[in-house]
């Protein structure tokens, strides 16, 4: 459960660049806090794009991720869906900047 005390549900917008990449694509980064669970990023992503998929996807995704029961999540998920990503991401550390350091990489290489 690492971190979740001090993220509190408003303490999003303490994090500009979480909670900005939030509200303008909100798939990648339900992907990438899948991916710190050990999950597939891309398949997480595309499941934003289907809407019921969306809200059992992000509720599955959260009570692992927090560590909450699967209600209270899905109540979260449902009221407060962009607040509720943020402090995923904050808890998990999801980096967001990851694919654009792999990129710089593989031109280096």
């Amino acid at each position: 459960m690492g971190g979740f005390e001090k993220n509190d549900l408003l303490g999003c917008f303490t994090d500009f660049k979480v909670c900005l990449c939030v509200f303008l694509v909100p798939c990648y980064v339900q992907g990438k806090i899948a991916e710190t669970l050990g999950k597939s990023c891309l398949l997480h992503t595309l499941c934003f794009f289907v809407p019921i998929l969306n809200i059992v996807d992000a509720t599955c995704i959260r009570s692992e991720a927090i560590g909450e029961n699967v209600i209270l999540s899905f109540l979260v998920i449902s009221m407060c869906y962009h607040l509720a990503i943020c402090q995923e991401a904050r808890v998990k550390g999801a980096d967001l900047m990851a694919g654009d350091q792999t990129a710089v990489a593989m031109d280096r290489a």
